[in-house]
Parts: C-alpha cells; structure tokens; sequence
C-alpha cells in the first residue's frame, strides 16, 4: 500500500548481515558490474548525449514532444539535465497510432528494412504497442540477459525449461538469445498462447527430463491447482532442480509457496518486453533486482509530482534507452511503482538496484492510499489452506473509492461466511481500511495478455 502523501519505503526486513561480496569470478560482466557511482554517472552522459541527438533527427514521435515542451538535444548535457526532456507513457503512443495510423507511434528510427523481427507488449494496461529490434540488438540483448540469467545462478550447461508459448514476448525472445549465449539448454514447453500450461506439460514429460536444474514459473494459481488434483509431488519428480525463475511481482507468501512446493527457491527477475530490458536479483537481497545501467537511465519519480524521489522512497519507474538504434524511449513510464537504492551492495555489485511495488494497472486507491496486488496477494496467501489462491481486485469507476473489494477463488474450501468474515478482517488489519470479499468459483478470474487479469473494473 502506498500512501501519496508518503513517499518512504514500507517497512522490510533487517538487512542480510556479514555476507561475503562476491568475487568477480561469479559475476557475468564484473567490469560493469563494479562501476563506481562516478563512472556510471560519466559512461550514462556520454551515452545520453549522443542518443537524444539520434533520437530528435530519427523519430518523430519525439521530435513533437520535445519541440513542444521547447528543449533541444543541445539542452542536455549530462545525465542531471535529463528532467529537462518530457516523460510519456503508454497512452502517449496509442494516442499517436490512432491519430496517425503509424503502428509504432513515430518511434521507428531505422528502415522497416533494418529489422529482424516486429513484436508487441503483453497488453497488461491497455492496447499493446509495437516495437522490434535489428539483428545486432538481438545479439547485445542476448549478453544484457545474459548478465540476469548470471545473476540468479543459472551455469554453462544448465537445463532449463521456457514457455514456447509465449515466444512473442520481447523477454521470451531476449532470454531465448541470451540461454544461447550461456550455453544452456532450453527445453521449450507450453501448448497454449499463454504460459498457463507450462506445468502440465512439463509433468507430462517428466520421466525424460529429470535432469533439469530450473524450470520457469509464473502463475502458481493454475500451476498449484494442477499439481493438487493430480496428486504430484515436483521435489520427487525433478531431483536436480536447484532454483526456480520467472519475472513477476514476487511476494513473499509467493516465494514460501513455492519453495515449501518445490523445495528449490525462486530467482526473480524484473524487466520488461517493451525496451528489451532486464534486472537480476540480488543473491545476497532477493527484494532487489540489479539493473543494467550502461544500458539504461532509471529514474523513479514522485506519481503526483513527477520529481525525483530519493534512495529508499516509492516513485514511478520511468527508463531512458541509452543503446538501442531501433526503437529507444527516452524517460518512458513504466507504470510500476518501485524503491530503489545506489549504494554499493553486500554482494560486491554497484548498480543501482529495483525492488518492485506493484503496477499501477494492479492496483485500486482506497481512501489516499493505493494498495496493490500483491500486497493482497501476501496477505490472502498467508490464510490456511489459501496458498495459491486466485483472486482479483475490483477498481470501482470513480477512484478514489471507499474500500477494498477483492474476488476470490478460495481453492476447494467452502465458501462460508465464517471464511468471508476472517478475509476481511485480514484485510482490514492489513490495509486499515474497510474490505469487502466476494467469492467466485473456478475459471471466473481469467487472464489479459499473459498475466492474470488483476484488476477488474465495475
């Protein structure tokens, strides 16, 4: 839940103490990745100053917008004249599309000719939007993939599994490169066009691919429910598995469930398909992700004011693309809610590192306060006999709105009003506001893009 009026980070847990820093034997980049605050300060300059140049001559998208906020590539001279450029979202390029009917918004700076594939966001928070890559950019987001793949503990040589299904994906296609860059083998599995079948599948060919040391995760209500009604035990099934992965707002519960299922823990990463960007958790923190920051500019902004928010505070994701030729956004929102830290981390690494809030687009505002999904998750999760639970919040059509109103799907216990009023009450004693339950049945939460549809408006 975060406060508007209230920037600071919720309260965590005590820091991992005494941990060795790594050495840079264990890291993918270690040059990069042991960059003082200076030299990312210095390498992010350079960068920026050739990129805005590019950009303003190559898109149009961004030529409009600067022009009309009245700054020039020769305004920014550093990375600390980056506040000086105009932000934009997602809505920002639809508009664009439907103004003009070009399918990237005027973000295209290379020929149709250039590029080797075309792709699009998941549609998450509204109508997806296009942007591709050329053959090159594939092969330097291999080896930026690469570097969170290092990070969470997969080897030369390991056995994963990924979901073919979703093979559109902009995160599908970079991990895809960087596996091959890594050298590790890639079993890719799923029948339908989004990973909810992954599971089912991989226990299917289970007796051939006992070997796997990680598998990739993503919806533990489909993948829990589908292990309870065939009885199947993945701890005995994959004895060599040693972690498990995926990219999505991990709670805490999420990762106890997980563990306690498969007896592996899970290695988050954080990113997203629309610049091809990705961060690797921290082996000594798992609330943060490291991001790759000779790559991009990560700012995180106030939500109402759009100002910088100190280390520690909650702001709004916004990046700057400082590599690509393609298609690089210049201070996109991401829509995400995130803190962040810059000082160097136990782990020996220096970049600035991501602990993830929630998306927007999963969230309701109750009273001044938005509460997100996977704080709800947490506490619905932590209930007995609820681990994996599907649920849904219900975002009323004026926001603010005066409580809390989350669908559930309570696995196979009865839908009794003694378990109606303990939800609220955990709820209430969470969030400190009213909170209404409603229960549904099995399939009445469905999906929007790839992910579970969080949030439903009424």
């Amino acid at each position: 839940m975060v406060s508007t009026s209230d920037t600071t980070t919720a309260k965590q847990a005590d820091r991992p103490q005494e941990l060795r820093p790594l050495q840079k034997t264990e890291m993918w980049d270690p040059e990069i990745e042991t960059l003082s605050r200076d030299e990312i300060h210095a390498l992010q300059s350079e960068k920026l100053r050739r990129q805005v140049h590019y950009v303003y001559a190559n898109a149009r998208f961004f030529r409009e917008l600067w022009d009309a906020a009245g700054i020039h590539p020769r305004d920014i001279k550093s990375v600390d004249d980056l506040w000086k450029l105009p932000t934009f979202d997602k809505e920002a390029l639809r508009a664009d599309r439907d103004r003009t009917g070009d399918p990237f918004a005027g973000t295209r700076c290379v020929p149709a000719s250039q590029l080797t594939l075309v792709t699009h966001s998941s549609g998450t928070s509204g109508k997806p939007n296009f942007f591709g890559m050329t053959p090159d950019e594939l092969t330097e987001v291999g080896r930026m993939f690469a570097r969170s793949v290092y990070a969470i503990g997969m080897r030369p040589g390991d056995e994963t599994v990924m979901p073919s299904s979703a093979r559109w994906h902009g995160t599908m296609i970079a991990w895809e490169e960087a596996f091959q860059q890594l050298h590790i083998v890639k079993y890719m599995l799923g029948k339908s066009p989004v990973p909810h079948d992954l599971v089912s599948d991989l226990f299917e060919m289970a007796p051939d691919m006992r070997q796997l040391t990680s598998t990739f995760v993503y919806h533990p209500e489909a993948e829990l429910e589908y292990m309870r009604t065939n009885n199947l035990d993945p701890k005995e099934t994959f004895p060599n598995l040693r972690l498990l992965w995926s990219a999505v707002d991990a709670s805490p519960m999420r990762r106890k469930i997980l563990l306690d299922t498969w007896g592996v823990p899970l290695k988050n990463q954080y990113g997203s398909g629309d610049q091809f960007w990705m961060t690797g958790e921290c082996p000594h923190d798992e609330r943060y992700t490291h991001a790759p920051e000779d790559y991009f500019i990560f700012e995180v902004l106030d939500p109402l004011t759009g100002e910088p928010v100190p280390p520690g505070g909650t702001g709004v994701l916004h990046i700057t693309n400082l590599w690509m030729r393609s298609f690089p956004y210049i201070r996109y929102s991401m829509e995400d809610m995130v803190t962040y830290e810059t000082t160097p981390c136990t782990c020996g690494r220096t970049s600035l590192r991501l602990s993830i809030r929630g998306r927007f687009a999963w969230s309701v505002r109750v009273g001044e306060d938005y509460i997100f999904s996977q704080e709800v998750e947490n506490v619905l999760w932590a209930q007995p006999n609820l681990a994996g639970a599907n649920y849904q919040l219900v975002r009323k059509s004026e926001q603010p709105q005066d409580k809390l109103i989350v669908r559930v799907h309570p696995n196979e216990l009865p839908h009794t009003d003694e378990l109606k009023a303990q939800l609220e009450t955990a709820l209430k004693t969470e969030f400190g506001v009213p909170s209404e339950v409603i229960f549904v049945g099995a399939g009445e939460i469905g999906t929007k893009g790839v992910k579970m549809q969080r949030v439903i408006e009424m």
